[in-house]
């Protein structure tokens, strides 16, 4: 009996040896997605990168070329204290803007012609004839003074700084700004006693800027504030015999301006 029993158990154990191995087969879902690009003011999006939690984007800047026209009027402190109204004037320009950093954010870089006719000017006070308006040159000859007039022309060079949201950009800088101006003073010569000569000072100076911008597309308006202060200012005429007339009184320039912007590139 044990023999059979023997038997038995070595017979099943070599017939489970003997069976094959059952196969179990796996699956791995792999899904590939194809990359598609979206570019929507200035920023490429992959729709791959839009899940949860993610916040990659890469910014591709944007340059934007705009011709300006400007109008306004301003005031000089010393045409101000001589009762002077606000001067009106007009003037063109150019603009050169890109973004940087991110796409709200944006510089420029342009220049800005002016001109501002006459509205005023400063006379020398008849009671006072005898000491009004008489300055010293270089020469150390007399010269008397007869008038200032606020007609000028300018150039300006600015630097801005934008921040965009939505169709509205914010804005501040700086420039330089060229002017120039001319007095009239009544000088004695040796040919022609009481010659009125125009005294030309031509002068670099700094300022600030500082305002909004609505674009919309390619068309765009502007309101802008600018401020600069004239130092020491150097009036010469080379036809007198290069004279000289020094104005020692600083005086301060305020502009309100409106412009129009068309864009040509973007």
């Amino acid at each position: 009996m044990k023999k059979y029993l023997l038997f038995f158990v070595l017979f099943i154990a070599a017939f489970a040896y003997t069976q094959e191995n059952d196969t179990i087969y796996i699956y791995e879902e792999v899904i590939e997605y194809d990359t598609v690009f979206v570019k929507k003011s200035g920023v490429v999006i992959n729709p791959a990168d839009q899940r949860p939690g993610y916040r990659k984007r890469t910014f591709r800047p944007n340059t934007d070329f705009s011709f300006l026209l400007l109008g306004g009027v301003k005031q000089i402190s010393s045409f101000q204290a001589d009762h002077a109204g606000y001067q009106r004037g007009a003037g063109i320009g150019v603009l050169l803007r890109r973004n940087v950093f991110t796409p709200e954010m944006s510089i420029s870089l342009g220049m800005q012609f002016f001109m501002w006719p006459e509205n005023h000017r400063i006379k020398s006070v008849p009671a006072q004839e005898n000491t009004d308006g008489i300055y010293f040159n270089n020469l150390s000859k007399p010269a008397k003074f007869l008038y200032f007039s606020n007609e000028h022309n300018e150039i300006n060079v600015p630097l801005n700084f934008y921040y965009t949201w939505k169709n509205f950009s914010p804005y501040f800088g700086f420039f330089l700004n060229y002017t120039t101006f001319k007095m009239h003073y009544e000088i004695e010569s040796r040919t022609i006693p009481n010659q009125s000569y125009a005294f030309a000072a031509n002068q670099y100076n700094f300022g600030y800027t500082t305002g909004i911008l609505y674009q919309n597309n390619r068309f765009g308006i502007s309101l802008e504030y600018q401020h600069h202060e004239f130092l020491k200012m150097n009036f010469w005429n080379r036809s007198a015999g290069n004279i000289n007339l020094k104005f020692k009184d600083g005086f301060q320039d305020h502009k309100f301006l409106l412009g129009i912007h068309l864009s040509l590139v973007k």
